[in-house]
């Protein structure tokens, strides 16, 4: 596992600005990015949280949507 691709919820929380109690929330309400435990630890996937994230993104002429564009 590349731990570079991996993040733990406070380093999500520093890089993202999504406190890890609302992740800890959204893990209980099964909400959120999509999360991994591996011996114990939650993890998450940097795609997945970025994936995530761009879904929620709203287009501010439209209203709607906006859909993510590749980087």
């Amino acid at each position: 596992m590349d731990e570079a691709l991996y993040l733990d919820p406070k380093a999500v929380a520093r890089r993202y600005g999504i406190p890890a109690r609302t992740l800890m929330n959204w893990r209980y309400k099964r909400r959120g990015p999509v999360f991994y435990r591996v011996l114990g630890r939650v993890l998450y996937r940097v795609e997945d949280v970025e994936n995530f994230i761009a879904a929620g993104m709203v287009n501010p002429k439209g209203g709607q949507r906006a859909k993510a564009e590749a980087v």
